[in-house]
């Protein structure tokens, strides 16, 4: 009778472990590569207004800007985008910055030029309010998921909101621009 409980006990030990270890490779997913779905996300506009990933459906592309208002290459990506923004009147453009940047983000679109183009409907600029992730890190479960350590990064998605490109660091405009102007992947 020992030996039952003895196997009992190992066999039950052994589908709990193995349980476990596939609900944490579920959240391996990898959003940070070219051809990874979009992550949720939920960020508060400078407007107050929350918007998610879900409210740009109607967008053949979409951008995600992570950035840091202090960023040099942040605020030169950004006018950047003001000068040729024609090329990207029909993209969704997001710029996300991380809680605790809200006080900067007014000198940030006045210095780069983007508060002369927010009221084109496809510029948003706020903070990210995705739920905390249960790591050890300080971050939302969209930042811990997507972010590189590289200012600015720049995500653009296709329709199904597939990543097709990703820029780290120092951006060149014309590949974004080359990038968001291809035909979508459907």
């Amino acid at each position: 009778m020992r030996g039952f409980y003895l196997i009992t006990t190992l066999v039950l030990f052994f589908a709990g472990s193995v349980s476990a270890q596939k609900k944490d490779l579920s959240k391996e997913y990898n959003y940070k590569m070219p051809g990874a779905d979009i992550p949720p996300f939920e960020v508060k506009t400078t407007e107050g207004k929350m918007i998610s990933n879900k409210d740009f459906e109607g967008y053949d592309k979409l951008m995600l800007v992570l950035f840091n208002p202090g960023c040099d290459h942040c605020q030169h990506l950004a006018k950047d985008v003001v000068a040729h923004y024609n090329a990207f009147k029909d993209v969704a453009i997001i710029y996300i910055g991380a809680k605790g940047v809200e006080e900067y983000i007014p000198a940030f679109l006045k210095e780069t030029g983007l508060a002369t183009i927010m009221d084109k409907k496809n510029i948003y600029v706020g903070t990210d309010q995705t739920k905390k992730s249960d790591t050890q890190y300080e971050l939302s479960e969209f930042l811990y998921n997507l972010y590189e350590f590289r200012l600015p990064q720049v995500n653009i998605y296709d329709k199904k909101r597939t990543m097709i490109h990703r820029s780290l660091g120092e951006v060149d405009i014309n590949t974004i621009i080359d990038k968001v102007s291809t035909q979508s992947s459907n």
